[in-house]
């Protein structure tokens, strides 16, 4: 988390991230923002006048601990039950802020972008027919790429993925991804940018989304991020092996 004061020391701003799905709510027919607004509740209720931020982390594969066996293992909240989760998020921030145990930010401050062209695999001919068959989701997929070579005109299966960065000398980076990002590149760039730079912040779902982007070891395992969603909308397939690696790549070129 971050806090931003005034020149008089007043605390004006929080802004705290989290690597988590805000959806343990489902289908519940209210408007919300699930935990996260009950987390920025409760920080702008104990602190009056502070606005409170979420940044979202790396999040593609994280969910509310709501473990269940039954289903897909994991159950819907009630209202109630997301409250408590929220509230045990801003506690933790609140606990942070009144710690006084925080560093200054300090240096030049950086941006940079860069546009990284990530590729996916392309499904035969034969592949599409089978899930033609099967119906669902894979039959929409399957006959909008028949479609498209039947007419000549096979999609793409490039795409410009952005990259952003920015950093306060040596004492905080923020890489800023456009996707779902797993989970495991905000943990590389901890690991492969920690040693250069006091806090490294790693955040998906900025500017766009490109959908679920997994590391190299997911793509192997399949499922619903790997397959699915790219069926969904409508990609030639899974994002190629080296994908990680070019992300990886633009990272370290804004900030090593």
């Amino acid at each position: 988390m971050l806090k931003v004061e005034s020149p008089d020391g007043d605390l004006r701003h929080v802004l705290y991230s989290y690597a988590c799905h805000p959806t343990s709510s489902g289908a519940i027919s209210r408007i919300g923002g699930d935990y996260v607004a009950f987390a920025g509740d409760l920080l702008e209720t104990t602190y009056p006048g502070v606005a409170a931020s979420f940044f979202q982390g790396c999040a593609g594969d994280q969910k509310i601990d709501a473990r269940d066996p039954v289903g897909d293992g994991f159950r819907k909240l009630d209202i109630t039950e997301v409250q408590a989760k929220g509230e045990q998020l801003g506690h933790a921030v609140a606990r942070v802020i009144d710690s006084g145990d925080l560093r200054p930010i300090a240096g030049a401050l950086d941006v940079s972008q860069e546009l990284v062209t990530l590729t996916t695999d392309t499904a035969c001919e034969q592949e599409l027919r089978v899930h033609l068959a099967a119906g669902g989701y894979g039959a929409e997929w399957a006959r909008h790429h028949l479609g498209l070579i039947k007419a000549g005109e096979p999609a793409k299966r490039t795409f410009s993925f952005e990259v952003q960065t920015v950093r306060f000398g040596f004492s905080l980076a923020i890489v800023a991804l456009v996707g779902e990002m797993s989970v495991e590149y905000a943990l590389r760039f901890n690991a492969e940018l920690g040693g250069t730079y006091r806090d490294v912040w790693t955040l998906g779902y900025a500017n766009e989304m490109v959908g679920y982007v997994p590391v190299r070891r997911q793509i192997a395992e399949g499922g619903y991020e790997v397959i699915d969603n790219n069926r969904h909308l409508l990609y030639t397939g899974p994002f190629a092996t080296e994908t990680e690696e070019r992300i990886a790549g633009a990272v370290k070129r804004a900030l090593l």
